[in-house]
């Protein structure tokens, strides 16, 4: 039994240690996040979980919703590194990334955002936005979106760090 409960033991400590290196560092540079974007408000009535593939961006120039401007950036409001999409993926689920490619790390060229798809203007690389990863899939990143933290409470979505 005491031999079974080692081996166990140790079976699990190389599992854990396999798995960390999954859980690698964006080299994209720290940036605080903090944004509030209430679906009840009239500009974001249709950015709410049932429908797929819509996202928003948030920079220092306002609020656009699936490209389009629909308000000022409130003063609260701090934008990450190169600014934040919101997107909600195919699982109806929000999900939130920096919008500086983790490969180019140039803030004052953001990924565009083409459907399911956002794209580096600089080195090409796209990145899948559909089930929230944001990973990389083509072109030369080995590294997806940075990712930051959503809280969808109520009618509002809450973007942080």
């Amino acid at each position: 039994m005491r031999h079974a409960l080692l081996i166990l033991t140790a079976g699990l400590a190389c599992l854990l240690t396999a798995c960390s290196g999954l859980n690698y560092g964006s080299p994209v540079p720290d940036a605080r996040v903090q944004l509030r974007i209430n679906t009840k408000l009239a500009e974001f009535v249709h950015f709410v979980p049932e429908n797929s593939g819509n996202y928003v961006i948030a920079n220092l120039d306002g609020y656009y919703l699936n490209g389009k401007r629909v308000m000022a950036r409130q003063e609260s409001d701090i934008c990450g590194f190169a600014g934040v999409l919101i997107f909600i993926d195919y699982d109806h689920h929000y999900d939130a990334f920096d919008l500086c490619c983790p490969h180019c790390l140039n803030a004052k060229k953001p990924v565009t955002v083409d459907g399911i798809f956002a794209t580096c203007p600089t080195c090409g690389e796209a990145f899948d936005l559909s089930y929230g990863t944001a990973h990389p899939t083509k072109g030369i990143s080995r590294q997806g979106l940075k990712r930051y933290a959503v809280l969808y409470s109520g009618d509002v979505v809450n973007v942080g760090n």
